[in-house]
């Protein structure tokens, strides 16, 4: 473990934990997170406590002949069942899904986070901090949470959101971790029922984002809360 700054250097007031393995050529990296102060004894569990609310997602796609790219993301939500200073307990839950196609697995990964941040904004049960949750863009995570860089094309990270980093592969004693691996298991079933019978697809809302964007959002696909 250890607490390195937005460039990997000296700790300063955006110190960021990174909990990984050790390997010979390169760290595999299971999580990565701000922390709230520059402490050398730092609890990456009780770091979580500073968010009011979680949104993790995960982004999964595949070529499939005649039909060309499909991109799934999958949406997990987290509130807290209860709260104190030392612990807590989480209610996850799935809550929706994005179909995009056409677009390569980056792209998506980022208009699926757009997505999801647009409609948070607009969700009256988010309220103070919300930690997001993703697999991707390490090494910017630290510049996108301080809106020195964009998310995609135009679009910041908006205020009261923290992106959070957690990988899909290991780390499942970890709650970003846990939320990441669920968002990935529920990406898969969602694209096997979008690839299967006609039947599967009753329910889809197919729109076009603000950017002109074409998706399809999926909603109550999969077997109930996590």
């Amino acid at each position: 473990m250890i607490v390195v700054d937005v460039d990997g250097q000296a700790i300063n007031s955006e110190a960021y934990i990174e909990t990984y393995y050790a390997r010979p050529n390169k760290h595999k990296i299971l999580n990565k997170l701000r922390v709230g102060s520059a402490s050398a004894h730092i609890d990456i569990n009780k770091e979580l406590l500073r968010y009011d609310n979680f949104a993790c997602i995960d982004t999964n796609t595949r070529e499939i002949p005649k039909d060309g790219t499909i991109s799934v993301s999958a949406v997990i939500l987290g509130f807290y069942r209860q709260r104190s200073d030392q612990k807590a307990a989480l209610d996850l839950s799935f809550s929706c899904g994005f179909e995009f196609r056409g677009l390569n697995p980056s792209q998506a990964e980022k208009h699926g986070l757009r997505l999801l941040l647009t409609a948070i904004q607009a969700d009256a049960k988010f309220e103070g901090n919300t930690g997001v949750v993703v697999d991707h863009d390490l090494g910017r995570i630290p510049h996108l949470n301080v809106r020195k860089e964009a998310i995609l094309d135009q679009f910041y990270l908006p205020p009261g959101f923290e992106l959070i980093y957690a990988t899909t592969d290991s780390g499942s004693e970890f709650a970003q971790n846990r939320m990441i691996m669920d968002a990935d298991r529920y990406a898969n079933v969602l694209m096997e029922q979008i690839l299967g019978s006609a039947e599967t697809r009753d329910g889809q809302h197919v729109g076009t984002d603000i950017y002109g964007v074409r998706f399809v959002q999926w909603m109550g696909n999969t077997e109930g809360p996590i």
